[in-house]
């Protein structure tokens, strides 16, 4: 748990290390420096969580071992999860049969995502 509380933390103590750059030296490129890394961190312990962290990890990674395992059609009616995220996990399926890939994978396009969009400007 302290791990989790200090990882949380992390975010806040960029954000002050970044305002404790002068004024003439903060800009766009410093700025997404500093968000780069705050999000690396968060991200990085998202991706390499244990699949007994957090109440629906496991399930996801079960859910992903299962549709690789069937076919398409199986897969989305064998389950209530939206048709997107099935055939995106049997799409994940065609590149790897590690559950630990797979949340590496998607933890990856959530981060490229989420920077992206609050870097571009």
């Amino acid at each position: 748990m302290l791990f989790y509380l200090i990882l949380a933390l992390i975010p806040l103590w960029t954000c002050h290390k970044y305002e404790l750059v002068s004024e003439y030296q903060k800009n766009l490129g410093i700025r997404n420096k500093y968000l780069f890394w705050s999000m690396f961190v968060v991200f990085a312990a998202i991706a390499l969580r244990h699949s007994s962290i957090g109440t629906d990890t496991g399930g996801y990674l079960e859910d992903f071992v299962r549709f690789g395992k069937l076919g398409w059609q199986d897969a989305i009616d064998d389950t209530r999860q939206e048709s997107g995220f099935v055939i995106f996990t049997k799409l994940t399926s065609f590149i790897t049969s590690s559950p630990k890939i797979y949340q590496i994978i998607y933890t990856l396009i959530q981060w490229i995502f989420v920077h992206y969009l609050d870097t571009k400007e």
